[in-house]
This record gives structure tokens, sequence and C-alpha cells, in this order.
């Protein structure tokens, strides 16, 4: 076998041959991706199919019921009796359609502190308020992916 020639080599140096790069074809869109998450966990079959929409059936209901009861049927301001407490009978109107938040908002404190004397509520409010600065940093962390704390 005779070596190669100077001129066929300066040939195929001088005009290289330029191949494309390879193309990567996508797959589908019901391969991959939250379209192929819910084919595959949520309607893979006729039982899991009933069982989804009838739960997402439900999950609708009870939140357009909550919605109304939360917001849009709710007392959120009573008038004062004379003595300057509030009138219970805008709340009782309603009958359980709505949600009085007129009454949370007079009876905040008794919700957050019980029967804890007036004078010493300050001391559980110092324990709420070091307890919500220490899980803050922990819960906006996850949120933003930043892990905290080194695990295993």
């Amino acid at each position: 076998m005779a070596p190669p020639s100077k001129t066929m080599a300066s040939e195929t140096t001088a005009n290289p041959v330029h191949l494309p790069a390879p193309t990567r074809d996508q797959p589908p869109a019901n391969l991959v991706g939250p379209v192929a998450w819910v084919r595959a966990n949520l309607f893979n079959s006729w039982l899991s199919t009933a069982v989804t929409l009838a739960l997402g059936y439900v999950v609708l209901r009870a939140g357009f019921f909550l919605l109304n009861w939360g917001l849009l049927d709710a007392v959120w301001t009573v008038p004062n009796l004379p003595n300057g407490n509030p009138d219970p009978s805008a709340c009782r109107a309603v009958h359980g359609v709505g949600a009085c938040w007129a009454a949370v908002h007079d009876k905040w404190r008794l919700t957050l502190f019980g029967r804890y004397p007036f004078d010493e509520q300050w001391r559980p409010a110092i324990c709420l308020g070091r307890h919500t600065g220490a899980d803050l940093p922990v819960a906006v962390g996850r949120r933003a992916g930043v892990e905290l704390c080194a695990t295993g």
C-alpha cells in the first residue's frame, strides 16, 4: 500500500466536509411533562378516571361553598349597641349562610390567649412571636428551594 500523496492530503484538509450536527427529535408532548404525569397517574384506567372526576367534582363543590360562605355571604361588620358592645343580631340574621367575621374581630384576644390573665398576656405573645420568627425563615427557604439545615 502506497503512502498517500501530498496532493491528496492537501485536498482533504483544504476542503473539509461539514456534516450537520445530529438533531434530537423532541418526544411527543403526551410522553413527558405534566400532561404525561396526569395521564399516567390520574387517567390510566376507567376506574382511575372515574375516581379522579368524582373527587374533582367534590373538591370544586367544596371550594365554591367555602368561597361563598367565607367571603361572598359573610358578615364583615356589625353595628355597636349603645353600651359599645357589638350587636350580634346581624350575624344571627344570616343564620349560618355566611361566616361572621365581625365576631372573630371582636373575640380575637379570647381566641388567641383564652382565659389567660390580661396583665400577663405579654408572655404568650412573646412566645408566639419567637415561634413565628423561628419558623418563618424555614418556610420561606423551602418555598425558594433553599436548604437551611444539613440533613442526613
